[in-house]
C-alpha cells in the first residue's frame, strides 16, 4: 500500500511539473506575440512598407529548430507545431487572404494551404489557376496557392505571371515545406505566389523561365545552361500557339538567382538570338526531405 501510495505521490508531481512547464511555454508565446506586435508597430511608424508573409526566414528558423531536435518527440509534429506559431502570429500582424486553386470537392490544396498558413487564414477558393493570379495582382488576395506545374497539371499559370507593376506576383514557396513518406500518387505539391520578392534562405531553389525559338537546339541550351551555372530540371514546357516552334520552359535551378544576375547574363550572351524571354519569377527554400 505505501508503494502505491508512494507512486501516485511521484506522479502527481510529475503532472505538477508539467502543468509549470505548460505555463511557462505559454508565458514565453505571449512574450514572442509581444515582440512580434512590437516589430509590426516598429515598421509601421518608420513607413516600412513590410510584406507580413517571410517564407525564407520561416524556412531557416524551422531548419534550425530541427537540427538541434533531439528525442522522440516526432519531427514532423514540431514543425507543425511551429507553423501553428509562426501562421498565429502572422494573424497578429495584418489581415490575411489566401487565393487557393481548388477545382474539385476533395479540399486538396485548401487543406494544404490551411496546413501552412493556420485553419484561422481567410481562404477564397477558386476554379482557375488564372483566377488565383488576378486576386493576388489585384490585391484582392495576399497570397495565391497554385498547383506545382507538371505533367499532371498542364494549366501553363506560370507563363502568364504579370511583368509589370512596382511588385509584381513572384512564387516565393512550395508547400508542404516538410516531405513525408508516402507514394507519389497521394503526394500533392503546390507553390505559392504574392506581390513580394523572394528572399534567399541559404537554401533554395530559382524559378526561371526561358523562350526559345524554333532554331533552338535544345541539347546546345541545356549546355549553355550548364556552363552558366543555371543547370536545372525542367518542370513544365509551353508550346506558342501563334508562333510555330517556339517554347517556353519552366526550370527550377539549384540555388538563389535574382534578374539580372551575372549567370543569367552570361547564358543569355552564349545563346543569343535563339533565347526570346528569359526571367526569374521566383525561388523558394527547399524543403525538409526528413521521414520520421
Amino acid at each position: 500500500m505505501l508503494e502505491i501510495m508512494a507512486k501516485r505521490t511521484v506522479l502527481d508531481t510529475l503532472r505538477s511539473n508539467i502543468d509549470a512547464i505548460d505555463d511557462q511555454i505559454h508565458s514565453l508565446l505571449l512574450r514572442r506575440t509581444d515582440l512580434v506586435t512590437q516589430i509590426g508597430d516598429l515598421k509601421r511608424s518608420l513607413r516600412v512598407d513590410g510584406f507580413p508573409l517571410r517564407p525564407a526566414r520561416e524556412a531557416a528558423i524551422i531548419r534550425r529548430l530541427v537540427a538541434r531536435h533531439r528525442g522522440p518527440f516526432p519531427v514532423a509534429t514540431l514543425v507543425h507545431l511551429w507553423r501553428t506559431l509562426l501562421s498565429g502570429q502572422l494573424m497578429v500582424q495584418s489581415h490575411f487572404n489566401t487565393a487557393v486553386f481548388e477545382p474539385s470537392t476533395d479540399a486538396t490544396y485548401c487543406s494544404i494551404a490551411r496546413d501552412q498558413f493556420s485553419a484561422a487564414a481567410k481562404v477564397h477558393t477558386f476554379t482557375s489557376a488564372g483566377q488565383v493570379v488576378h486576386a493576388v495582382s489585384s490585391g484582392d488576395a495576399t497570397i495565391g496557392v497554385l498547383p506545382l506545374p507538371s505533367d499532371k497539371h498542364h494549366d501553363p499559370w506560370w507563363a502568364a505571371l504579370p511583368s509589370d507593376g512596382k511588385v509584381p506576383p513572384r512564387i516565393i514557396a512550395r508547400l508542404p515545406f516538410l516531405k513525408q513518406e508516402t507514394s507519389a500518387a497521394e503526394y500533392t505539391e503546390a507553390l505559392v505566389v504574392a506581390k513580394v520578392m523572394p528572399e534567399p534562405s541559404g537554401e533554395d531553389v530559382s524559378l526561371l523561365v526561358i523562350g526559345l525559338n524554333e532554331n533552338a537546339d535544345i541539347g546546345r541550351v541545356d549546355n549553355m545552361l550548364r556552363t552558366a551555372g543555371l543547370a536545372g530540371d525542367k518542370l513544365s514546357t509551353l508550346h506558342d500557339r501563334d508562333q510555330i516552334g517556339h517554347t517556353l520552359h519552366l526550370l527550377a535551378i539549384e540555388g538563389f538567382v535574382r534578374q539580372g544576375d551575372p549567370s543569367i547574363t552570361h547564358f543569355t550572351r552564349s545563346a543569343g538570338d535563339v533565347v526570346t524571354r528569359i526571367a526569374v519569377v521566383g525561388a523558394y527554400a527547399k524543403q525538409l526531405n526528413i521521414f520520421d
